[in-house]
């Protein structure tokens, strides 16, 4: 009997050990992995409640309630880490009921990494291990003026939270959010706040937007320098308006010679430097970005050149025919891009040479914002999709989360592809797509990105504001700053009526320069120009409908008023009309009319005359012979006599060299 006791109990020691050895090998075995290993799913199962609390200042108090529960007897947890995109928080805090846990916590360039080890063990199925994780994060929201922006990445290895419910407490001032992804929320007034909540908002990030525009204030310089001995014409782009965005400038100084759009609607401002001169432009302006379309109108038609392969877009190579093959929409382009490159760790305050699209595949580590931008447009080129490249101004309050890549002046880069359903560019950041880990930047865009220049026909020019620098000079040029005001102004516009000369002083009746001055620094859209006369036997001229006045831009148009019955110079009065919406701008002028010439002599008197930058108002008219006679006869006096002009001065220019050259020879005797 006692034999059998001593059997049964070292049976019992035995099982004893080996349940104590199977626990410790469980043991052993967590404690080198997280929440986010592999045998999390098989063993455990983990909710998560995060609730995110914006105060009135922008700063976000965060807490991650966890709730992890054991699926088998032989594992438990005894160790948990979780890393945040960002070393901005602060006050971080572990408790497990009552109790305060210690923390290891890391912050450097790559995030916060957070160490928690559990000194308790609880084992045993179903049983249940609560904590809870807390910090302040200032750069998570954002008020500026009457807009709260908030952007909440995905948490780190979500795939392996069973259950995670979202909570997004904001001040009620702020009302309900403009613009939300996603789209799948419950919303209820508690108190002084809002509350957002998503049941089970899965591997995604939250990307709110409280307001719909945004102000800043541009201050920016421009360095031009002719280093030649001889004129130079230069050009520099100024930000322009957009379909999303609104500029006023208060300050452009000196002004150009010449403001005009070009084909990707930049504004070109064209100055001419004198020989060997050196100026500084500057320009104080004000820039409204909205979340709709502000300026359907300047939704550009895509040309060819959208489509066509540049330097960085390499539409042709056989890497990148491959990709585009495998991604043909633009939604499909935009996430692979997200999950083919990776934001480069490299040293950005050095200049990083732009690999363009092909590169951008080969070297996936090494990408900035304008290799997620070229690969997006390459591959969106290749499918027919016309594509272009915004570049200028982002404002980010984390550079780990909101990168800004091109040095020069914290710029950044961002394409835009053409919607043909919507018949509008729709603007993207892939870079802050990837970046921000799970924010939604093709559904939804912000209030952040201010465009200075789009890169559409050419993949390089023209230059953004804050590239325009001497040789050898890193100035800091941009000044951008959240503003509280964008003004209202009027439409003031000067209407000058200037007679037509041949060979600079000699006045052609009928023929006059039309100049309309835009003195204001914001552009005028859908003017239209209307020209009549008081006396009916003055031809009137088709009115002009729809066209654009540039900020402070002068427009020239070259017109022709005829009578029909008087052969010679007769006075009258023209009136030019301008309208502007509900302006509506009236000028009179006295003006010398004659019966219409031979339209050959017309022709080429206009192109003889006109400047290359005027634009022709005409009709088709009738002729008479003698008035063709009595111009040529006028045109033949003045040839003559400045041909007579012209010969008098040679021959006293050869009698002068003649002299000249005569002293020397008597000097050497």
């Amino acid at each position: 009997m006692k034999h059998v006791k001593h059997l049964f109990l070292i049976r019992k020691i035995i099982l004893i050990l080996a349940v104590l050895n199977l626990q410790l090998i469980g043991s052993i075995f967590l404690a080198t992995q997280t929440v986010k290993a592999n045998t999390t799913s098989e063993h455990f199962y983990t909710s998560l409640i995060s609730t995110y609390t914006v105060d009135n200042q922008g700063d976000t108090r965060v807490e991650h309630a966890f709730r992890i529960r054991n699926l088998t007897p032989e594992y438990y947890i005894n160790r948990y880490s979780m890393s945040l995109g960002t070393d901005a928080i602060r006050d971080i805090s572990v408790t497990s009921g009552q109790d305060q846990i210690e923390a290891n916590i890391t912050q450097g360039n790559n995030g916060t990494s957070i160490e928690i080890e559990f000194a308790d063990q609880i084992v045993g199925k179903d049983k249940i291990r609560e904590f809870r994780v807390s910090y302040l994060n200032p750069v998570m929201s954002e008020i500026n003026g009457q807009v709260l922006e908030t952007f909440i990445p995905a948490m780190s290895g979500e795939q392996f939270y069973n259950e995670h419910q979202v909570i997004l407490i904001t001040p009620l001032q702020f009302g309900h959010p403009s613009r939300i992804k996603p789209e799948e929320y419950s919303i209820k007034q508690d108190g002084q706040t809002f509350v957002l909540s998503y049941n089970n908002l899965g591997n995604e990030g939250v990307s709110a937007i409280f307001g719909s525009q945004q102000i800043f204030n541009l201050s920016i310089r421009y360095h031009l320098q002719n280093p030649n001995n001889q004129p130079a014409i230069t050009q520099v782009s100024l930000p322009p308006d957009t379909p999303y965005q609104n500029v006023i400038y208060q300050l452009l100084e000196p002004k150009p010679k010449q403001i005009e759009s070009d084909v990707d609607g930049n504004w070109i401002a064209t100055y001419y430097l004198s020989a060997n001169e050196t100026i500084e432009v500057q320009i104080e302006a004000i820039a409204k970005i909205n979340l709709e379309e502000i300026n359907p109108h300047l939704n550009i038609k895509p040309l060819s050149e959208h489509l066509s392969s540049q330097p960085y877009w390499e539409i042709g190579n056989q890497e990148i025919t491959q990709a585009a093959t495998q991604n043909q929409d633009a939604y499909s382009i935009y996430k692979y891009v997200v999950d083919t490159l990776n934001y480069t760790q490299e040293d950005l305050t050095q200049r990083l040479e732009r690999l363009g699209a092909v590169e951008a595949l080969r070297n996936p580590d090494l990408a900035t914002c304008q290799e997620f931008s070229d690969l997006f447009i390459a591959l969106a080129r290749a499918n027919s999709i016309p594509a272009r490249r915004a570049t200028g101004y982002a404002h980010s309050n984390d550079p780990i989360l909101q990168p800004l890549s091109l040095v020069t002046d914290v710029l950044h880069a961002w394409p835009e592809y053409y919607d043909q359903e919507k018949n509008s560019w729709i603007p993207i950041d892939p870079t802050w797509g990837s970046t921000m880990k799970g924010v939604d930047y093709f559904h939804q865009f912000d209030l952040k990105h201010i465009v200075f220049a789009y890169n559409g026909r050419s993949s390089r020019l023209p230059l953004a504001a804050g590239n325009y620098k001497l040789p050898n000079q890193e100035s800091k040029d941009l000044t951008i700053k959240f503003g509280t005001e964008f003004p209202e102004t009027e439409a003031e516009f000067e209407i000058l009526l200037e007679p037509k000369k041949v060979l600079g002083f000699i006045n052609l009746p009928s023929w006059y320069d039309l100049v309309i001055i835009n003195r204001t620094g914001s552009a005028w859209y859908n003017n239209q120009l209307n020209i009549n006369s008081e006396n009916e036997r003055v031809q009137n001229y088709p009115s002009q409908e729809n066209f654009t006045l540039l900020p402070w831009e002068t427009r020239n148009l070259s017109i022709q008023v005829f009578n029909d019955d008087n052969f010679f110079p007769r006075e009258d009065t023209v009136i030019i009309e301008l309208v502007q919406g509900d302006s509506d701008i009236q000028e009179k002028f006295t003006v010398k009319t004659i019966k219409p010439v031979t339209a050959n002599i017309s022709q080429f008197i206009t192109q003889l005359t006109q400047d290359e930058n005027q634009q022709k108002i005409s009709l088709p008219i009738s002729f008479a012979q003698e008035q063709a006679y009595l111009l040529l006869g006028i045109l033949a006096v003045t040839f003559a006599v400045a041909t007579g002009g012209i010969l008098v001065s040679k021959r006293k220019k050869q009698s002068t060299l003649r002299r000249e050259s005569e002293e020397p020879q008597k000097e050497s005797h």
